[in-house]
């Protein structure tokens, strides 16, 4: 937004990615100027319990007059919270907005189908704020934007153990790379190792990380992962890691029958591909490790493990010692 560009009437910053939400509430507040900057700022928090006079409030505060000669500025945070009678009050407001003054709603979400959606939305182009969390797979570039703002590097495994320890939650990634930046003040370069020893894990992690662990015998890391996820992950662990000796028993077998690393990739995601459209030769990659792992193990040996998964199985449903048949089975896999 330029200084000269006037402000629409509303706008509704709409998503789970807090950072993203506080980014654009601190771009609104600098567009407040002068000495009477303060005067032309109100801050409310919705919530569902909001009665009359509280919502006359609001729209009174809409309905001022600027003091700084810009624009005055009202932010409702909470916004999905309001009530309907709160909701309906500022869908009549925009139909005529004080043109001295801007709305901005901030909610975790707001129905598109809603009225107030719609009346926000009307106002023009750039009046709705995609404050959405980024899906992992999309999250990489942001963490490195992030990094880079703070003066880091990530290396690729790096970013990868970050986003595995934290998943797509953009205030706790940002949150985390300032946390090294404060302990290691001149450091320009982060490694996997870094990561690990400063960044505790916030969730769960992935089941096919701890697979490909697993298949690769990297028992170590296998391990680490199991130890430090709940125990209601471990349901999880077990399929995704059957899937991959599974993977690997066929993988076996393909190359016995002469295919190579490229085909045989190939033939994996065509026949193994969860949904319809993941099962093509561009989704060979995702089959590469079961290949690779394959050839550490005999076929015996897959064969064997394969029916201890089913041990293994009935002890994590119906077993205390559930949690140290998983461990057994894993040590066994990667010795």
């Amino acid at each position: 937004m330029a200084r000269t560009k006037k402000l629409l009437g509303a706008y509704a910053a709409v998503g789970g990615d807090t950072l993203k939400r506080d980014r654009a509430i601190t771009r609104f507040k600098d567009r407040l100027e002068g000495p009477a900057a303060f005067f032309d700022l109100d801050e409310i928090t919705a919530s569902s319990s909001m009665d009359e006079e509280e919502i006359a409030r609001l729209i009174a505060s809409l309905d001022q007059l600027s003091m700084g000669g810009g624009q005055r500025l009202v932010i409702v945070r909470e916004a999905q919270a309001l009530p309907p009678e709160a909701r309906d009050a500022l869908v009549s407001y925009l139909k005529d907005p004080n043109p001295e003054s801007s709305l901005l709603l901030v909610a975790d979400k707001l129905d598109a189908r809603s009225k107030l959606y719609k009346a926000v939305s009307a106002l023009g182009k750039g009046a709705i704020i995609n404050c959405k969390e980024p899906e992992k797979r999309s999250v990489g570039s942001q963490v490195d934007r992030m990094a880079a703002e703070l003066g880091l590097e990530l290396d690729p495994l790096a970013k990868n153990e970050l986003i595995d320890r934290i998943g797509a939650n953009p205030p706790l990634l940002s949150r985390a790379l300032r946390t090294i930046r404060e302990q290691h003040a001149t450091l320009g370069w982060v490694d996997v190792d870094m990561i690990r020893a400063t960044v505790e894990r916030a969730e769960a992690a992935a089941p096919w990380t701890v697979a490909d662990a697993v298949i690769s015998k990297d028992g170590k890391t296998a391990l680490e992962l199991i130890f430090e996820s709940g125990q209601e992950s471990h349901i999880g662990y077990h399929v995704w890691i059957t899937r991959s000796l599974r993977h690997a028993l066929v993988a076996k077998e393909l190359e016995r029958e002469g295919y190579g690393e490229q085909r045989g990739t190939e033939i994996l995601a065509e026949r193994f591909g969860a949904r319809p459209q993941e099962r093509g030769p561009q989704n060979a990659w995702r089959y590469r490790k079961q290949w690779r792992g394959a050839r550490r193990f005999t076929r015996a040996e897959l064969v064997e493990l394969l029916k201890r998964a089913l041990d293994v199985e009935d002890a994590l449903k119906g077993s205390a010692n559930g949690e140290s048949e998983l461990v057994r089975w894993v040590c066994e896999i990667c010795e």
